[in-house]
C-alpha cells in the first residue's frame, strides 16, 4: 500500500522552481523576480498582470544553433545566427584554464549556460509567448501581421 506524499514546503517548491529556471534557461529565481519587478509584475508585450499562470521567461531559441569549437585550448563558437543583439561577439574566444573551465567539457558547458543567460528576453503571458511562438520569432512576420490589422480595421 502506497503512502500518501507529504505536501511540498513552500521552501521545497521554491527549489525546485529555481533549479528549473537554472536549467531551461540559465538564470536563477532572484533574476527572475527581479525581471517581474523591473516590469511591473506585467507582461512585456501586453501589459497585463499574470492571471492563472506565471509569467514566461521568454528566450531566443537560436542560441542551440551555435556551433562551440575548440582550436589550441581555445574554446569559441561560430554564429549562424546574429547574435550580436545579446551583446556576445560572434568570435569570442573563452579560455580553457582561464576561470571557465579544466576541460574542454566544462568550458563547452559554461559557453553554453553563458548563452543560455544571454537568449533571455523578457516575462510574457501565456498568450503573448504563444503568439510569439506561432509567428516564428520572426519580426517579418508580426509586422505583416500588424499590417494585415491595419489594412482590415473597420471592414
Amino acid at each position: 500500500m502506497k503512502r500518501p506524499r507529504k505536501p511540498k514546503s513552500e521552501e521545497d517548491k521554491r527549489r525546485e522552481r529555481n533549479n528549473r529556471l537554472k536549467r531551461l534557461y540559465g538564470i536563477t529565481i532572484k533574476e527572475y523576480e527581479e525581471r517581474f519587478a523591473y516590469q511591473k509584475g506585467t507582461c512585456a508585450i501586453c501589459l497585463n498582470p499574470p492571471t492563472a499562470m506565471p509569467l514566461a521567461v521568454d528566450h531566443d531559441h537560436k542560441w542551440k544553433y551555435l556551433k562551440l569549437t575548440v582550436e589550441d585550448g581555445v574554446i569559441g563558437y561560430v554564429a549562424r545566427v546574429n547574435i550580436e543583439a545579446h551583446n556576445l561577439s560572434a568570435f569570442s574566444p573563452y579560455y580553457l584554464l582561464n576561470g571557465v573551465g579544466e576541460t574542454k567539457n566544462e568550458a563547452k558547458a559554461t559557453l553554453r549556460l553563458r548563452l543560455k543567460r544571454a537568449s533571455v528576453r523578457g516575462l510574457l503571458c501565456f498568450s503573448c509567448n504563444g503568439g510569439l511562438r506561432k509567428y516564428r520569432d520572426t519580426p517579418d512576420n508580426l509586422m505583416r501581421a500588424a499590417k494585415y490589422l491595419r489594412d482590415h480595421q473597420g471592414s
